[in-house]
């Protein structure tokens, strides 16, 4: 996904049918920092996300939230147990414009791997 491709079409074709479009991106989040999903150019399409999960990379408890222009998604109570699979309840704002920041950020020091499903 380059930003300067403006032709990227993201669906996968099998002959002349189009089965869907369907994106994983992968960002681990950094304590209370909030972390750029697609980096500091924001979104390189525009995309609808469709799911959010997480899996713990230690025991420290806290929320884990993914914001879309300063506009919550949603936010992933991350438990106590390392390596425990947590999916978001709900999503809201779910819409994502070309060049919208799209941030992760924890309300601890704990740390997880968050991974966000998304259709072009």
């Amino acid at each position: 996904m380059s930003k300067t491709n403006k032709n990227y079409d993201p669906a996968f074709k099998f002959g002349a049918t189009t089965l869907g479009s369907y994106n994983v991106i992968t960002v681990d989040t950094s304590g209370t920092t909030s972390v750029d999903v697609f980096g500091s150019n924001g979104a390189p399409i525009d995309s609808t996300i469709t799911a959010v999960y997480l899996i713990s990379k230690d025991t420290t408890a806290g929320n884990i939230t993914l914001d879309v222009g300063g506009s919550t998604v949603a936010t992933i109570a991350k438990g106590t147990t390392a390596g425990a699979l947590v999916g978001a309840s709900s999503l809201s704002n779910t819409t994502v414009s070309e060049d919208d920041a799209v941030t992760v950020v924890s309300s601890s020091a704990g740390d997880a791997t968050v991974m966000i499903h998304f259709t072009a």
